[in-house]
């Protein structure tokens, strides 16, 4: 009876152990599936934010406990495939959470109740902010779009001094502005900041203060214009990074005219643009050409691990909508790689907001960042 007994503990112990493994297995096989709906054709937008989802999931699934698939659909902007899509997302492939491209997708998606983030390039109204729960809106923050070419042209050409110099376009100075707020944080000595009036006096000015590296934020005639008149006066910088848009009849013209050690940041839009910064050996310089579709996308995906991670588990995955329904409620009271903050749910949509690598959730409230939130109802 005895050895009976010995052998049936040997026996259960055996199962267990197979049951544990087997757990282990069917956890690691079975990926948290995360919905993508965006307009893929949109090389600037829906692309590039897919293009950043899909770098991140790539990184946390080498590293995470939780192994995640991105189920894609191309919406081509038409509402019929961003409906019928939405659906299947919600109901068929039983995704935990979506990133969409649009903020159109909240109205269909809400009705789904699906956690959605939104990295569109035009924002909730406020009319319209008001009514979901469900989605939350990733904006685009002006420094996605300067700090990795200043970064990287920094880096490359060990740069400790810069002027910044605009004209008076309201994009245009918006960027200057960040960049001269960001050079600083690079450890780059900010020697002036410019209004591109006058060629010859600006060329002289920065001869004699001699910097590093220039940064112009201008349209194209004026960008060129200005790095002509500066090679034709021998400036010593280092480099010249310019944000302005490429076009064919001043840059084909003008290319060979231009300083050598010349970074751009355009957005890419056309083959000509493409081929021409290839065979011009612009890329030699490092082409930056940021998107903030797939940065967005991409601290998209990685704030989505962190909330599925603290909410998640395969036993609870039993039920779908209960799972959702937490993972929404996480996001919503959660702050990624920055203080904690404590926002309860009322049915406002909210914004993820970048401060420099840093993430914060805001819904409904204006929050101050000291040794905790202080939250102030606007």
């Amino acid at each position: 009876m005895k050895k009976i007994i010995v052998i049936s503990a040997a026996a259960l112990l055996i199962i267990f152990i197979f049951l544990f493994v087997l757990y282990g297995i069917l956890k690691e096989t079975k990926p948290i599936k995360i919905g993508f709906l965006g307009e893929i054709s949109d090389e600037k937008h829906g692309k590039a934010a897919l293009e950043g989802a899909q770098s991140a999931l790539q990184k946390i699934n080498t590293k995470a406990n939780n192994k995640y698939e991105l189920i894609v659909y191309d919406t081509k902007n038409q509402k019929s495939l961003i409906e019928g899509n939405a659906l299947k997302l919600a109901n068929e492939d039983k995704v935990i959470a979506i990133i969409s491209t649009f903020p159109e997708h909240a109205e269909i998606l809400e009705q789904y109740q699906v956690p959605t983030i939104l990295i569109g390039k035009d924002k909730l109204k406020a009319e319209s902010r008001n009514n979901f729960y469900w989605s939350i809106e990733l904006s685009h923050i002006m420094y996605d779009g300067v700090l990795p070419g200043l970064r990287a042209v920094i880096k490359s050409n060990k740069i400790n001094s810069a002027v910044v110099l605009s004209d008076d376009y309201p994009y245009k100075k918006q960027y200057a502005s960040t960049a001269k707020e960001i050079l600083p944080l690079l450890s780059v000595s900010l020697l002036g900041y410019y209004s591109l009036n006058d060629n010859n006096l600006f060329v002289e000015n920065i001869k004699q203060s001699n910097p590093d590296l220039i940064v112009l934020s201008t349209n194209s005639i004026n960008g060129i214009n200005f790095l002509k008149e500066a090679k034709g006066k021998n400036l010593k910088s280092k480099a010249y990074l310019g944000n302005f848009e490429l076009s064919e009849p001043t840059f084909s013209a003008e290319y060979g005219n231009l300083p050598e050690s010349l970074y751009l940041q355009p957005f890419v839009t056309s083959t000509f643009e493409s081929s021409l910064i290839s065979e011009r050996n612009f890329t030699q310089k490092a082409l930056m050409n940021s998107s903030f579709a797939g940065l967005n996308a991409y601290d998209a995906m990685n704030f989505l691990d962190v909330i599925i991670a603290k909410t998640y588990s395969l036993a609870a995955s039993k039920n779908l909508q209960k799972d959702r329904e937490e993972v929404i409620k996480e996001m919503w009271t959660t702050s990624y790689n920055t203080e904690r903050g404590l926002l309860s749910p009322n049915k406002k949509t909210g914004f993820l907001r970048r401060e420099f690598s840093s993430i914060s959730l805001v819904r409904g409230a204006t929050i101050v960042t000291t040794n905790e939130f202080i939250i102030k109802n606007n």
